[in-house]
């Protein structure tokens, strides 16, 4: 059974929590990685106002992150209408914690 995560909403004072976040090898999982730590998850909540959290195994580690936001999106044909959706830019998990169910 997984242990219950907590979990806080990112700002510019978590940045030092998240320096050493590393989710894999893989080239998408660098830019998972870097986009969390370099300043842009912070870049984007301001200017798209999504919001991005951090979650806490009970050890306090940050096991992960996920973040959310809307969009406006248009269906397939010019005629439909414009609707909200919401997005996850991002969600990335701890290389240690991978493959035990997070995420």
């Amino acid at each position: 059974m997984l242990e219950r995560l907590t979990h806080k909403e990112f700002d510019q004072d978590c940045l030092h929590e998240v320096q050493d976040f590393d989710c894999g090898e893989e080239e998408w999982c660098a830019s998972v990685s870097e986009w969390i730590k370099n300043g842009d998850a912070i870049k984007l909540m301001r200017k798209r106002k999504t919001k991005t959290f951090l979650y806490y195994n009970s050890e306090n580690k940050v096991v992960g992150y996920g973040s959310i936001g809307t969009s406006s999106w248009k269906a397939l044909f010019p005629e439909d209408p414009t609707k909200r959706i919401l997005l996850l830019p991002f969600l990335g998990v701890q290389k240690s914690h991978q493959k035990k169910g997070y995420g």
